[in-house]
């Protein structure tokens, strides 16, 4: 069945959100972005229409930017085969924009597994076991036994794998080199974590001529492209997410909002009053309603919601 028409006013709504949805979901969104968004979602029902049709696509493929997004839109809102299709002649129709989107974001949702913000999801790739934690993407050389972490978070289970052939998990910091082990990697800006839970691995920051640096069981470091920061004992913290949870141990309270904040869309962020009140808990990450209820419950704290997508946290 063929989609209907677009108007020029509808796809202009389109673009304009695709613009918003973009800001929004950016490191930089501020509450006075949020003010202006929802005047702008509530001055006409095109804004609130489009507004879904970009909410919605974004939901299928996280980390699309925000003109492709708005470009597939108009071309195509069926289905996620029409979606694909439209996206190649897009490509095809203008390859500098294409080349463009091959930044960060472009890569991650090009990236062969991904998960959406606020999913956990389990892949098996060539007899070993990847969880992908929210918003997480993880490109795969099958010939290489190569992963490449291009954003978010993965718990490996490695199962198909020796000294002289190991799996390599590669970061824009270096390469982690895992034989039977297990153990998650995390993608920070400018820094890799990596926590081991079985056996060990071996950790290469990209810089020419270090060596590598094991890491055992039990154990967990950071590294960036020149050196690995000493190793801590892992805690009750480390990689809870793969059993659904948010652990904090004495955490400010601005540190654990924003780590939740990773499991829903939207701005979510605390007075400035409160924002180093330390705070220990689990809070489940596979309902964050629950959990800004769950602190509301346990500190003296309520929850300021302006919308679906803009909760603060400030004094009781």
């Amino acid at each position: 069945m063929t989609a209907p028409p677009v108007s020029p006013a509808q796809a202009q709504a389109i673009r304009e959100a695709a613009a918003w949805h973009t800001r929004l979901h950016g490191d930089t969104a501020s509450a006075a972005d949020l003010q202006a968004w929802e005047r702008w979602h509530a001055l006409s029902p095109l804004h609130r229409e489009a507004w879904q049709q970009v909410q919605d696509i974004c939901g299928h493929f996280a980390g699309l930017p925000g003109t492709l997004a708005a470009n597939t839109l108009l071309t195509a809102r069926a289905s996620r085969r029409k979606v694909l299709a439209s996206l190649f002649a897009l490509a095809s129709a203008a390859p500098l924009a294409w080349l463009a989107s091959r930044s960060d974001s472009g890569r991650t949702w090009l990236a062969d597994l991904r998960t959406r913000t606020g999913e956990r999801r389990e892949f098996q790739v060539d007899g070993n076991r990847l969880l992908l934690d929210t918003a997480s993407a993880v490109e795969v050389d099958h010939q290489r036994h190569l992963l490449t972490l291009r954003a978010g978070a993965v718990m490996v289970t490695a199962t198909n794998g020796d000294e002289q052939a190991p799996l390599i998990l590669r970061t824009r910091e270096g390469e982690i080199r895992a034989p039977a082990s297990r153990f998650t990697v995390r993608q920070h800006d400018g820094y890799t974590e990596v926590a081991v839970l079985d056996h060990q691995v071996r950790i290469s920051p990209s810089a020419a001529g270090l060596a590598p640096r094991p890491l055992l069981a039990g154990h967990h470091a950071r590294f960036d492209e020149h050196r690995v920061q000493p190793a801590l004992p892992n805690d009750a913290s480390t990689a809870a997410w793969v059993q659904g949870n948010l652990v904090a141990l004495d955490q400010p309270l601005r540190v654990l909002l924003a780590e939740l904040g990773r499991y829903r869309p939207g701005l979510l962020d605390c007075d400035e009053r409160i924002a180093g009140l330390k705070v220990s808990g689990a809070f489940p990450l596979d309902d964050t309603d629950l959990a800004l209820a769950s602190l509301e419950n346990a500190f003296a704290v309520r929850l300021q919601q302006r919308s679906r997508y803009w909760v603060t946290v400030v004094p009781r």
